[in-house]
């Protein structure tokens, strides 16, 4: 089974941001037998981007005025305008993705993400340097290679032809990716298990993507986002802050993830926004889980979004947990009805990052087997219990 070509289309609800202690408890603690399963079910992945051609210079289809080297994808859910000659310009089809998409980047970038978190954490469950290898060859030919390597900008992400040549919006590609398997590199290092010139080459290009990130038009549309997508630029960008030990610039990032994300999104239980959209399920999971994994980062650095009346200037009547509760009553225990719109399968499997957040590790066994799809994370999780 090819576990990406089932979760691309939600990828971020399947990451985990497991505690660096939890990490090490889990190598301790998980059985050889599983880690052999896990090793054969990845088996499929051992294969070296160059030799698939996974770089943002294949591109099937070039576009006039962008550089071959220029990360481009189309916006997910946008289709061509049949009543139009020409199809153009694009029209919205909210929940349905356009499998045009395939022919672009983002699936590459997404598929580089998967492999790299879950071959950072092989590779530190079971030592075996062949995972190291996999991850610098792939990384290197992705981002790093001066022949096809990507230029470090998202100026051309979920662009809408026939009205725009990239949007903020498609921050959303890297930010709600690249950040897990960024997270899990950061902890190898940490450990003195990456390789310091490589890995100090990838700071090299995540410092110039930082400055981009941080002053360029079309990322400001996504920082003052008000959905998701402004949790996740704050995410991502918390993650290659602490990569780039840019200490004295988190303490304004939290207070930004404080006053335009959670101020402004929740209300009582909900985060509405989100409610609203035709996958609820998946981007009510998907917001919150933003805030909570920012908090994990956060908290390293004394900032807990969890306890903010201990330390923000003022006091906030916002208790994020009735946020998970009111997802975990009605998603897993089904105690209460999901009355919001679902226009596609859900797959139990995206709960298990709640569960771990909510340190509920004992209701696994309530998700039935057979209503997992994907399971990699269920054996990682088990070793904790």
């Amino acid at each position: 089974m090819d576990y990406f070509d089932y979760i691309k289309l939600d990828p971020v609800n399947y990451y985990i941001l497991y505690s660096y202690s939890d990490l090490k408890k889990i190598k301790e603690r998980i059985s050889k037998k599983d880690l052999q399963e896990l090793i054969l079910n990845f088996k499929q992945y051992e294969i070296p981007y160059e030799k698939e051609k996974r770089s943002v210079i294949y591109k099937k289809f070039l576009l006039e005025g962008i550089d071959k080297k220029d990360y481009v994808s189309l916006a997910t859910y946008y289709w061509q305008d049949e009543t139009k000659e020409n199809g153009l310009p694009y029209i919205s089809k909210d929940g349905l993705a356009n499998p045009e998409g395939e022919y672009y980047d983002k699936n590459n970038l997404r598929r580089l993400a998967f492999i790299t978190y879950y071959q950072g954490i092989l590779y530190y469950l079971s030592e075996d340097k062949k995972y190291l290898k996999l991850i610098q060859d792939n990384l290197t030919y992705y981002f790093l290679d001066p022949i096809t390597g990507m230029n470090p900008n998202l100026n051309h992400a979920q662009l809408i032809k026939g009205l725009n040549l990239g949007r903020g919006i498609g921050m959303i590609d890297f930010t709600a990716n690249m950040s897990y398997a960024l997270y899990i590199l950061e902890f190898l290092d940490e450990e003195n298990m990456l390789d310091k010139k490589f890995y100090e080459r990838l700071k090299d290009w995540l410092e110039k993507f930082y400055k981009w990130y941080v002053s360029s038009p079309i990322a400001l549309e996504e920082k003052y986002a008000d959905n998701n997508h402004g949790i996740f630029y704050d995410f991502s960008l918390l993650i290659i802050l602490d990569i780039l030990k840019k200490k004295d610039e988190i303490l304004p990032l939290v207070y930004q993830m404080i006053e335009l994300r959670i101020c402004k999104q929740i209300k009582g239980d909900k985060m509405e926004k989100e409610l609203r959209r035709t996958k609820s399920k998946n981007y009510a999971l998907m917001a919150i889980k933003g805030i909570y994994d920012f908090n994990k980062i956060s908290k390293k650095y004394g900032y807990d979004l969890y306890n903010l009346n201990s330390w923000y200037y003022h006091k906030l009547d916002i208790d994020l947990t009735k946020v998970e509760d009111f997802l975990y009553q009605r998603l897993l225990l089904k105690e209460k009805e999901w009355p919001y719109l679902q226009i596609i399968e859900f797959d139990e499997a995206t709960l298990l990052p709640l569960l771990y957040e909510k340190n509920n590790l004992k209701q696994i066994k309530k998700i039935k087997d057979e209503n997992i799809k994907v399971d990699l994370q269920k054996k990682l999780l088990m070793s904790l219990i």
